[in-house]
């Protein structure tokens, strides 16, 4: 499951928390996010993922953002159970 990023406004470290709790199954390699920064770095560990989660997720190096990467990976997801 990702976290829509909308409403997160530039606080990176508030979304990657939350995504590290609910994606820590299948991404183990993701930890906390202590420097805004390195938000591609983190991103990686989602890419990187063997499972569904990983398969379609955009490479965060295309982005100049974290927010348009975040929005981009939460449009990749099929949420229709």
């Amino acid at each position: 499951m990702i976290i829509n990023p909308q409403g997160f406004g530039d606080d990176v470290i508030a979304w990657t928390d939350q995504m590290t709790f609910l994606v820590g199954d299948d991404a183990p390699n993701c930890m906390r996010l202590d420097d805004p920064k390195e938000w591609r770095e983190w991103a990686m560990c989602i890419v990187g993922s063997q499972d569904v989660l990983g398969q379609d997720s955009p490479d965060p190096y295309a982005f100049s953002t974290w927010q348009a990467w975040a929005e981009r990976l939460f449009q990749t997801q099929d949420f229709s159970g």
